[in-house]
């Protein structure tokens, strides 16, 4: 029952991923123009997107960057776990880190260009870091803590 729920959230954080690839791939290829967000202070202004009915709210980017950093933290410390503890044998564990891996580059690049990208779109790579986040810190996390053994 174990192996069967560890394999039910490999491929749930799988499914979640290749959903996110897919819909920021689109964006990521037509990303334009760069724009700094500065974390340190909350910018007011707001940038116009090409669908002119949606403003991007620089706060929203703030937040993003900020669940992010934290997903980047429990990811290294969870990848160093692993590799301690031998896990970088088991695929699926591979699997579930690449995952996060991959969450973790379309976020950044959203963060650093924000060109073509919706409030709702912000929204949801938040939401993706908060579930990712949770899953690497609770479920991962209490795996990859002990010594990796093969089983048969």
């Amino acid at each position: 029952m174990k192996k069967n729920m560890k394999k039910i959230t490999v491929m749930l954080i799988t499914i979640i991923s290749v959903c996110m690839l897919i819909a920021c791939g689109n964006v990521v290829e037509n990303l334009e123009e760069t724009v700094e967000v500065n974390t340190q202070e909350v910018v007011t202004e707001e940038v116009v997107t090409e669908d002119a009915t949606d403003t991007l709210d620089y706060e929203k980017l703030v937040d993003l960057e900020s669940k992010n950093n934290i997903l980047v933290d429990v990811y290294n410390e969870v990848a160093s776990l692993a590799v301690a503890n031998g896990w970088e044998a088991d695929s699926l564990t591979v699997e579930e880190l690449n995952a996060a891996d991959s969450i973790i580059l379309i976020n950044n690049s959203v963060i650093t260009d924000q060109t073509n990208i919706t409030n709702a779109d912000v929204d949801e790579l938040i939401s993706t870091a908060e579930e990712i986040t949770a899953v690497l810190d609770t479920n991962t996390r209490a795996k990859v803590s002990e010594v990796y053994t093969v089983s048969e």
